[in-house]
Parts: structure tokens; sequence; C-alpha cells
């Protein structure tokens, strides 16, 4: 797709945009997900992660911007990614639950998340609380706890 293409539908040309179609293009994949569009803006290696922005790879100094991650390289292909706003979080079985975040235009940051408050609570270890079901199926069940 050319950028005269963008603008019939109704589209601003950006360099980002661009650079997305340009993946979708050349993939081998008919249907790409956006997690396989984020490994593309992404050069994951060994306990690395590089950054690609507005068509190219993002450098200080004539040298690749880099910072440091725990995933090896044999499990890079395996990683989960979910991206909201300016973090995208990573997960997989072997690691604890990660993310990168940008705090600036060029700036980024791996940290490791805690999870907290989350599905993950600690299992109620007061025996006296119960709960009761009226009936396992059918309708007008109540539950009610003590």
């Amino acid at each position: 797709m050319e950028s005269q293409d963008l603008r019939k539908l109704g589209l601003k040309v950006t360099l980002p945009r661009l650079k997305i179609l340009e993946i979708l293009e050349s993939a081998d994949e008919r249907h790409m997900t956006a997690e396989d569009v984020y490994k593309h803006l992404l050069e994951l290696g060994e306990e690395t992660c590089r950054f690609f922005t507005n068509g190219g790879r993002i450098e200080t100094g004539g040298e690749p911007y880099e910072i440091a991650t725990p995933y090896a390289v044999e499990d890079l292909a395996t990683l989960s990614l979910q991206q909201n706003f300016d973090r995208l979080y990573i997960a997989h079985p072997g690691y604890p639950p990660g993310a990168i975040k940008r705090t600036g235009a060029t700036v980024f940051a791996h940290e490791t998340l805690e999870l907290r408050n989350g599905p993950f609570a600690d299992t109620n270890s007061d025996e006296a609380v119960t709960v009761t079901v009226s009936a396992a199926t059918g309708t007008g069940i109540t539950i009610s706890a003590s």
C-alpha cells in the first residue's frame, strides 16, 4: 500500500503507520495479531531488548539503545505480549510477570511486576467462614455465607 492509498482512505501518512503496513505486507502469515506486530517493533535478544520508532532503530552515540531483560533467547518465541499505553506486559511460564515501560520518547526500562490485590490473594485461613449452595443445578438457587 502506498502513501496515496492511505490518503484516499482518509488516513494521515506517518512513518509508524508505514512501518506497520510494511510488516503486514511482508508477513508470511495472512493474519497477524497485535502481539505479532509488537515482536517486529522490538528486537529481543539474549537478555536484551532494542527498539524501533519512526521507521528506524533508536540509537545513542551511533550505537543501538538497549535495555537488559531476563529472557533467554530460546524463550523469546513463546513470550506473550500485551500493550497498554506506554507499557508492554510480558508473560512466560518460566519467568515472573514483567513489563517494558516507556518513560520518555526514547527511554525504556524492564521491570518485574509484583502481583497484588488481584486474583492471586491468599487462601482464606478462617475455617469458620463457610459458603453454602442450595442446589447444584436448576433455578432459584441461593448462595449463603456465614
